[in-house]
């Protein structure tokens, strides 16, 4: 699972993916705007076929956290 979503985050914002490491923060290591973390949660959604809860969108700092939120939602 964790590659799938690799594959689907360098879709959407063009960066290789040996960057989406576990530790590293969207905005300050990937560099990525909130849009961009939107149509990557898109992206992902679209992928796994869910409904991530905005509330819980806004506690995501790293690639690590985005992990752990689809896992929990796929695999509740």
């Amino acid at each position: 699972m964790i590659e799938k979503i690799r594959k689907a985050c360098c879709e959407v914002t063009q960066i290789s993916e040996d960057r989406f490491t576990f530790d590293a923060r969207l905005k300050e290591d990937l560099l990525l705007d909130s849009l961009t973390i939107l149509e990557l949660i898109m992206e992902v959604e679209n992928e796994f076929d869910i409904r991530l809860d905005d509330s819980k969108l806004k506690g995501l700092k790293t690639f690590g956290d985005v992990l752990a939120l689809i896992e929990s939602e796929v695999n509740p």
